[in-house]
Order: C-alpha cells, then structure tokens, then sequence
C-alpha cells in the first residue's frame, strides 16, 4: 500500500489526537473560539464526549490502520467517511443558518480536502480491498458454510 495512505493516516490521526486531548483537558476552552459555552456539567459533559471521546477515538482508528496493514484501508474509509460527515453538516449549516466565522470556513476547507484526498486514495487502491466468499457459522458444530 502506498505511503500516501499511511501518510493521510498519521496526519489524521495526530490532528484528531490533538482536538481530543485538548477537549478533554480544557473543555471549555476548545470550545470558547467557536461560540459554544460549557455551562455547568452537562455542557462540559457533552464537550467531553463529542470533541474529546469521540474525536480520540477517531484518532485510534487511523492510527491503528497506521501501524496494521490489515487494517489500513478500513482506517482510512472510516476516516474519509467521518470528514465527510463533518464537511456534509457544515455544508448544510451553510445553507440553512448563514456565514460561519472564519475558524469554521477553516475547519470546513480542511474537511473538504481531507474527504477529496480519502476519495481518491481509497479509489486508487479498491483493488488492495480483500474479497472473501460469504461463510456462514454453523452454531451447532462451531464449522462455517461457504456458498460454494
């Protein structure tokens, strides 16, 4: 596999490391820029879990396609498929609520270009995709099936 992908996985997974660890540490401050407050402890709760839990393990999904080539090219279409999400709710604050500040447009633009460099690495390499034969687990003697 090529070193674009492991390449695209280490700055993912740094970058998600980095917005996790801080959400966590300073909930309220990784919020502040942004326009959200942190009001009591669900507010810093919810930050916790949404910008710290959950972008580490983001995070872990990337690196660990890092580090285990079996798992390399699910990391990065899970990967892809998050930033697209992210991009796809910004796209649709755009249209619906109005300009963003400028750190917004920011996240957006990385966003964007992180969906279009996923796309096309997973598209350059869907040969490396494994393909397996549907089996099925017999639960009585523990064998499994195959269509074939």
């Amino acid at each position: 596999m090529s070193r674009t992908i492991r390449a695209y996985l280490a700055v993912a997974a740094v970058a998600f490391a980095l917005i996790g660890v801080n959400a966590m540490l300073h909930p309220a401050a990784a919020v502040a820029g942004i326009g959200l407050g942190a009001d009591g402890v669900a507010g810093l709760n919810e930050i916790r879990a949404s910008y710290g839990g959950l972008q580490l393990a983001i995070a872990l999904v990337a690196a660990t396609g890092l580090v285990w080539r079996p798992a390399r090219l699910p990391a990065l279409a899970v990967s892809t498929v998050l930033c697209t999400g992210m991009a796809l709710g910004r796209l649709v604050s755009l249209a619906v609520d109005g300009l963003p500040p400028a750190p917004m447009l920011l996240w957006l633009s990385l966003e964007l270009l992180a969906t279009i460099i996923g796309a096309a690495l997973l598209l350059r390499n869907r040969h490396l995709a494994p393909v397996q034969p549907h089996s099925t687990p017999n639960l009585g003697t523990g064998e499994t099936t195959s269509p074939n």
